[in-house]
């Protein structure tokens, strides 16, 4: 190996040679550029040399991109071509040899080989790089790691477990091992200053800040930048931006990313020429392992997408938002590795410090399916039975679950069916795998592997606001390629595309044909993505789901009644739809046939004031048609029964109630007597006990109106009680001239008879309740039943007041009889002239 200069990390050499016989497991803390990835893997193939091993080593990877830089550069540092000593497996690439003993893999691949392989068999040591990223499949392949170090090897056959890392909370990781070997490495990075440039109010989008501050920084300075982006939409719209500026050939702008060719990805990383200055525009695959050469200076826009689980949609997607400390501290190391050096931060100082301080780990936020896979594969059915290092909430393991048992890949036991090994088996995301499996089954393997590819990998497309994946396999079955696409990317997903076909079925040769198939495919992989357009609202489709989404306006499948939707986003204007496929109509007749629910909703229609019910064909929220149909009698009575709960009983007949029971609180307080009086809010709330037997027959409103709420009541009380209330309180009193008027029993207490005076007229006493405790208000009314005046002394008021009134009304009533001693005349309700 060529040693020809030092690196931070050489410093741990001697202390990992003399703990590696005594210790399994490890815990490498280094800075970024320490060179831990490019030493530490010699370090463990020399002590397997000693031991006289031909056993392999593992290097994991995060990311694909960056294990072939560091595949070439180990073999480089051998004087080798990747496929010697240093191998490379990825996905889609295999590069090894017979002779191959460290072979650098994603941690994708080694939870495959470790399913294959619990034992390990044949391998001496595995080393996690960059185990901060913390996807999924590295805390699940560290996690089988150990179970197969625990259960498989011995003393004399150990496995060596190292996990590096440059920002790791190794005090968490430390507790979950056991015991393992720190070591720790301060590095040697030269010191970086750091700038504050936080975008302005008015400077538009993050792209143009980005070119904007490069631009700046061109003028300024003679190094070359590694600027970082959150995806290659952006890093597209810089590139754009930039090119405006016509620097010349002595500038050159290089984008970085997993989907770029080889070529494109070794411009970037490469060192420049003498004389060339490099504008590197990269996502968050630069921020460790992957080494660019000449970087001096860092322009960080803060920003990755980052994998998102929404459960509520069902979906996962990238969301773009800002990095943590950790990570912006590793992002603005990577300007200091060659000599002092400059990072520009695209946001304020006070924003930086109330960055989270790690990532928020993948098994917290995203998708589990595939784990909840691979643990069942595994023989686990309970991930807390792993030695995980964060746990996540039982509603997502849950969702997981359900996911994997509709399509296929659990039992009603809950235990992994044979599809579902299958599908674990294959390497893709589970729907992809349902997908590629129907496929094998139709024999249509050519289609479900460039589904599965283009869903992956990413569409290509020939216009931003195009959603239609047939678009993407058109272009791939098109060789000619005359529809506008990028050829590289075309070509690259063909090639991906015949790999994964050839591990679905080898005896087939790659052809993609009949592409309109693809709809049935795509329903095996996304049966709750179907949706259904609004009539109403132009491009808005609702999901099964339940959520809402839309198609822009100049998208080719704007018109389509039915979509298939494969990925979508949200925006401050909705959620639009990113990809889609078109379902035709005897496609959904025929998976309405086999998937659709009938079901009935029996509710109460504001409209028409009345219980209706309706018979409707679901896809999940989606209706597919619908019909009025007779409700079942037990739905009408608890439909009935939520109305009227929730109207608080104003839909029945409560006039005579209120009466009663305001005579019944009277009493209660003018008597020794104590009857229940129970309130409106308290009979709605138990209207279940007891407005059943009154609801045969009731449909409507009207029919709910004629229903009294007061013989209800009067039925709960014995018969002497009711009786004993009417004697004491009655409802009405009867006058000299033989007319009952009912009694005003007030809230205030007050019992008030409202009567004209002549009615009263032949009446000494005031007429009294309660057995005569308790003498009534009389409201004297005129002839035009107008009050006149207040009294509880009716012998009073003839003497004292009536003379006086009885002037006045014998003026204003004339055709009234006004007698001169009303306390001994006729009571009447009739005029002079009627009275007879």
């Amino acid at each position: 190996m060529s040693t020809r200069f030092q690196l931070p990390i050489d410093e741990l050499q001697g202390d990992f040679d003399s703990a590696i016989s005594r210790h399994s497991q490890f815990i490498i803390h280094a800075p970024t550029g320490t060179g831990k990835s490019t030493r530490v893997p010699f370090w463990l193939l020399a002590w397997l040399g000693r031991t006289a091993s031909r056993q392999k080593l593992y290097l994991i990877q995060p990311r694909r991109l960056a294990a072939a830089a560091i595949a070439r550069q180990l073999a480089t540092l051998l004087g080798e071509t990747v496929g010697q000593t240093v191998g490379l497996r990825t996905r889609f690439d295999r590069v090894v040899s017979a002779i191959t003993q460290i072979e650098v893999i994603t941690e994708g691949m080694f939870v495959r080989f470790v399913q294959d392989n619990p034992g390990l068999d044949g391998v001496a040591g595995v080393i996690f790089d960059e185990f901060h990223e913390r996807s999924i499949q590295l805390d699940m392949g560290l996690a089988f790691a150990i179970d197969c170090q625990q259960a498989y090897r011995t003393l004399d056959n150990p496995l060596k477990l190292i996990v590096m890392s440059a920002t790791l909370a190794a005090e968490q990781l430390r507790l979950k091992l056991d015991n393992p070997c720190m070591l720790r490495s301060e590095g040697k990075i030269f010191p970086v200053e750091t700038i504050y440039r936080p975008k302005p109010n008015n400077h538009g989008s993050v792209e143009r800040h980005v070119a904007a501050v490069i631009a700046e920084f061109v003028e300024r300075d003679d190094k070359s930048a590694l600027v970082f982006l959150p995806g290659m939409k952006e890093i597209r719209g810089v590139q754009r931006l930039l090119e405006r500026n016509n620097w010349g050939a002595s500038i050159v702008v290089a984008p970085l990313h997993a989907s770029l060719s080889s070529t494109e990805q070794q411009l970037a990383i490469s060192a420049s020429r003498e004389g060339i200055r490099k504008i590197v525009l990269s996502t968050n695959v630069a921020e460790t392992s992957l080494t660019i050469e000449g970087i001096t200076t860092v322009i960080d826009s803060g920003l990755a997408k980052v994998p998102y689980f929404d459960q509520n949609k069902s979906i996962s997607q990238l969301r773009t938002q800002m990095i943590s400390q950790a990570s912006s501290d590793q992002r603005k190391g990577r300007a200091g590795r060659l000599s002092p050096g400059k990072c520009y931060r695209l946001w304020s100082k006070e924003l930086h410090h109330r960055l989270q301080q790690y990532e928020v780990p993948q098994i917290l936020s995203d998708d589990l399916t595939p784990a909840v896979l691979e643990a069942n594969l595994w023989g686990e059915s309970n991930l807390c039975n792993l030695t995980l290092l964060d746990y996540p909430g039982d509603s997502s393991v849950a969702a997981a679950r359900d996911l994997l048992a509709g399509l296929g890949a659990v039992g009603q036991n809950g235990q992994l069916s044979r599809r579902g090994v299958l599908m674990a088996k294959l390497g893709v995301a589970p729907r992809l795998a349902a997908m590629c499996l129907e496929g094998q089954k139709t024999q249509d393997t050519a289609l479900a592997s460039s589904l599965a590819v283009v869903l992956s990998e990413g569409s290509i497309r020939s216009a931003e606001r195009e959603s239609d994946i047939m678009l993407s396999l058109r272009a791939m079955s098109d060789p000619f390629n005359k529809h506008g696409f990028d050829e590289r990317s075309v070509h690259r997903l063909v090639k991906l595309s015949k790999q994964l076909c050839r591990r679905l079925d080898s005896s087939r040769p790659f052809q993609l044909t009949a592409i309109e198939k693809s709809e049935q495919l795509l329903l095996h992989a996304f049966p709750d993505r179907i949706a259904k357009k609004r009539g109403d609202k132009g491009g808005r489709y609702l999901i099964a789901t339940g959520q809402e989404v839309q198609l822009h306006e100049s998208d080719n499948l704007y018109s389509q009644p039915w979509l298939l939707v494969l990925d979508y986003g949200s925006q401050s204007s909705g959620a639009y739809i990113h990809l889609a496929a078109a379902v035709s109509d005897s496609c959904i007749k025929d998976y309405t046939t086999e998937f659709a629910k009938t079901i009935v909703e029996t509710f109460w229609d504001e409209g028409k004031g009345a219980v209706v019910a309706v018979e409707r064909l679901m896809l999940g929220a989606i209706i597919v048609r619908e019909q009025q149909v007779t409700p079942e009698l037990t739905r009408v009575v608890e439909v009935l029964l939520e109305y009227v709960k929730r109207c608080q009983l104003s839909c029945l007949d409560i006039n005579g109630f209120s009466q009663w029971r305001s005579r019944v609180m009277w009493l209660n307080k003018h008597s020794d007597l104590e009857i229940e009086s129970p309130s409106i809010s308290e009979l709605a709330a138990s209207a279940s006990d007891w407005l059943a037997p009154y609801l045969a027959g009731v449909r409507s409103l009207a029919d709910l109106r004629k229903i009294s709420l007061l013989p209800v009541v009067l039925n709960r009380l014995e018969w002497g009680v009711r009786q004993r209330i009417d004697q004491l309180a009655p409802l009405s009193i009867t006058l000299p001239t033989g007319t009952k008027r009912k009694i005003d029993y007030r809230a205030g207490g007050a019992t008030v008879l409202s009567v004209k005076i002549q009615e009263l007229y032949g009446l000494t006493d005031t007429p009294a309740i309660n057995e005569g405790h308790n003498k009534l208000v009389l409201e004297m009314l005129s002839p035009a039943s107008r009050p006149l005046q207040l009294t509880d002394d009716l012998k009073g008021f003839w003497r004292n007041t009536y003379p006086d009134l009885c002037k006045e009304m014998k003026g204003r009533y004339p055709k009234h009889y006004w007698p001169e001693q009303p306390e001994s005349a006729r009571a009447t309700n009739r005029t002079k002239k009627n009275m007879g």
